[in-house]
């Protein structure tokens, strides 16, 4: 799988926002705080183990945010 794929794939994981996107059946709840804890700390070794990612993730990540324009719209309320 491309390092930029599973780049894309962590940085989505950002915009999730209902607990029932990331907990996992049979395991112990885990809240929001420690999910982002986790993605941080999984792009930090995606990083450290690909040092060249870093151009992909900045390329995904202007890609996904700041949000599209219609949805600033529904910010501006």
């Amino acid at each position: 799988m491309p390092v930029k794929l599973v780049l894309a794939t962590v940085v989505e994981r950002f915009t999730w926002t209902r607990p029932t996107s990331w907990n996992v059946p049979d395991f112990p709840e885990v809240d929001r705080d420690t999910m982002l804890d986790r993605l941080h700390s999984g792009l930090a070794y995606i990083l450290q183990l690909f040092p060249a990612a870093r151009s992909a993730l900045s390329h995904v990540i202007s890609q996904k945010f700041p949000y599209p324009e219609a949805s600033k719209v529904l910010l501006l309320y």
